[in-house]
C-alpha cells in the first residue's frame, strides 16, 4: 500500500523537527523551516514516494534549508557593516561579535558563548546550568574561542 502525504508528515515530521532543532536556537524558525521543508517535499511528491530513502531526502532538504537561513543572516549583517555602522561606533563590536556567533552554526554552542561572552555567565554557572562539568565547559569555550578567533581575522 502506498504512503499518502499527511500519513508521511506525521511519520516523519518529529524526526525533521528535533533535526533543525539541534541546529537552531529560534523554536519559530525552526517552524519555518520545517513547514519550507515539508512544502518542497510536496512539490516533489511523486518524485519522493518512489525515493529509496525519503526520510533522509527530508533530511538533507532541511539541512539546505537551515543554511540558506545562515546565509540569509550573515549576507544582512554583511550588508549592516557596510551601510550603518562604523568602525569607531561602540555598536560594531557587538554585530561582529553577533555575525560571528551565528558562524558557530550548532545552536548549543551558540547558546554557551552567548551566555559566556555576552552575558557574563562564569564557567561554574554554565556546567551547573548545562549538568557537565566545569573541564567539558572550558574546553567547548576554548574551541568556541579558536573559531571565533579564525573567523575574525
Amino acid at each position: 500500500m502506498e504512503e499518502d502525504f499527511e500519513s508521511f508528515y506525521k511519520r516523519t515530521s518529529q524526526m525533521v523537527s528535533q533535526y533543525l532543532l539541534a541546529r537552531m536556537a529560534d523554536a519559530h524558525e525552526v517552524e519555518d523551516m520545517v513547514q519550507e521543508t515539508y512544502a518542497e517535499a510536496l512539490e516533489q511528491w511523486d518524485m519522493l514516494r518512489e525515493h529509496p530513502n525519503p526520510c533522509g531526502w527530508l533530511l538533507l532538504t532541511a539541512k539546505h534549508i537551515c543554511r540558506r537561513y545562515y546565509r540569509r543572516v550573515y549576507t544582512r549583517t554583511e550588508k549592516l557593516y557596510e551601510d550603518s555602522i562604523a568602525a569607531e561606533d561602540p555598536a560594531y563590536d557587538m554585530v561582529v561579535m553577533e555575525d560571528l556567533l551565528h558562524s558557530l552554526y550548532r545552536s548549543r554552542s551558540e547558546k554557551l558563548a552567548r551566555a559566556y561572552f555576552l552575558g557574563g555567565a562564569t564557567i561554574p554557572e554554565l556546567a551547573e546550568d548545562l549538568h557537565m562539568s566545569n573541564k567539558s565547559i572550558s574546553d567547548k569555550l576554548y574551541r568556541i574561542r579558536r573559531k571565533l578567533q579564525d573567523e575574525w581575522n
